[in-house]
């Protein structure tokens, strides 16, 4: 025996999954769920409501994001990584030579959007 007052074996007893005692909570659990038509509402019919919700309402492409960018230097690299930024359909560039006018004109564009 061991200090708590059982033995060995009823505590591997315990731990061993057993199908009668599975299927005695399925079955109590499918009681209760038929008692309150709440319950049902939640295991089906949410789900089905988000699997539409997401598969058709709700669109994770990020398109046309505006950022600026400031070109300091004039190497071909700096050149090729704003070409780059340009060349994709993602992003809307707005290109200047100080961060102050860019601003200007990124902040210009946000508010001139939500006006619309």
């Amino acid at each position: 025996m061991n200090g708590a007052g059982g033995s060995r074996t009823d505590l591997q007893a315990m731990r061993r999954f057993d199908p009668k005692r599975l299927w005695a909570l399925v079955f109590k659990e499918s009681l209760q769920a038929m008692r309150d038509p709440s319950t049902l509402l939640i295991a089906f019919a949410l789900p089905v409501v988000l699997l539409l919700l997401f598969s058709y309402a709700v669109s994770l492409d990020v398109r046309a994001v505006r950022i600026g960018v400031v070109q300091e230097s004039e190497s071909a690299s700096a050149q090729s990584l704003a070409a780059a930024f340009a060349g994709t359909r993602y992003l809307d560039v707005t290109f200047a030579h100080d961060r102050r006018e860019v601003a200007d004109q990124v902040v210009w564009l946000c508010c001139k959007n939500r006006e619309a």
